[in-house]
């Protein structure tokens, strides 16, 4: 190999990382939409079939799921919204509304969960009124 030709192994330049990296749009590579995860949404626990979340103004509550002795369930502050008893397998895609007392006054709901072996939860998903408010895994 000479001195003029480049080295095939050498380590590659780092590449530009952020917003203004992919363009001025706040778009990725790809073209789409950067989305960082808003700082008043945030995971207080999670474990085993189980995730507790914080959500700040607009919505002003706390979400939990659990998954455990066989029945799903989802809490709005502790007053259950959904219910499901899970016998044979877990579902994967949950709808309920919020209660009419609650800051948010009855919005839809939904939330999506991937399961990995040993029924892990790989993704977990929240969306309100068809806007994905936040998103795990």
């Amino acid at each position: 190999m000479t001195p003029e030709e480049p080295n095939p192994y050498a380590t590659p330049a780092p590449l530009p990382s952020g917003p203004a990296a992919a363009g001025s749009s706040g778009e990725n590579a790809a073209g789409v939409p950067l989305q960082a995860p808003p700082p008043d949404r945030q995971r207080v626990r999670g474990g085993f079939l189980y995730r507790e979340l914080d959500f700040g103004e607009p919505l002003g509550g706390r979400l939990t799921y659990t998954g455990w002795w066989f029945v799903q369930r989802v809490y709005w502050n502790d007053r259950l919204l959904w219910r499901a008893v899970s016998w044979w397998s877990l579902r994967r895609e949950i709808a309920f509304r919020l209660p009419p007392e609650s800051v948010a006054q009855g919005i839809a709901g939904r939330i999506a969960i991937d399961f990995g072996p040993g029924l892990r939860i790989r993704r977990f998903t929240v969306w309100c009124d068809e806007h994905r408010i936040y998103q795990e895994g």
